[in-house]
């Protein structure tokens, strides 16, 4: 019984991933292009189209164990990702709650400087008004004095 890894087929209308690890032959019988892991390598396999017996190619640049360090490497490299997309998940709350307590001062902000224009409002209407009554009271004092006058004169009138 022949010993037959996990197969990825690469067809025209369905590309299969491909990594760079993998060995990419074709069939000796059909030609189907055939892409296996790199664990693969030496092993016996059937073409997936024809059935034919093929032996997976061991590639001449590198040795298995090469392989095998890629391999460790794209190991180090997943658990580094998985670091920076955890450490960029948290910082993205940092940044949302930042965001959403810039959004709440904002508002507040807002609302304070509405409050201020109503209060500057007030105060102008209240100094107009303080105006008003200083003129009332000013004319008020002259009508008093004016009265004083008359009241002086009456009595000194009525004395004689």
């Amino acid at each position: 019984m022949e010993d037959t890894p996990e197969i990825e087929q690469q067809d025209n209308e369905l590309e299969a991933e491909i990594k760079d690890t993998d060995i990419v032959f074709e069939c000796t019988n059909c030609g189907k292009s055939i892409a296996i892991d790199y664990h693969g390598a030496g092993l016996s396999v059937s073409c997936p189209d024809c059935g034919t017996s093929l032996q997976v190619p061991i590639p001449e640049v590198l040795e298995l164990a090469d392989l095998d360090e890629i391999a460790s490497y794209e190991s180090e490299l997943a658990q580094v990702n998985e670091a920076l997309v955890a450490e960029n998940d948290t910082l993205y709350a940092e940044l949302q709650e930042t965001k959403d307590a810039l959004e709440t001062a904002n508002t507040e902000l807002e609302e304070l400087r509405a409050d201020k224009l109503h209060l500057e409002k007030q105060i102008n209407d209240l100094s107009i008004a303080i105006k008003l009554i200083v003129q009332q009271v000013t004319t008020i004092e002259g009508n008093i004095e004016r009265m004083k006058e008359t009241l002086k004169t009456y009595t000194s009138v009525k004395e004689e």
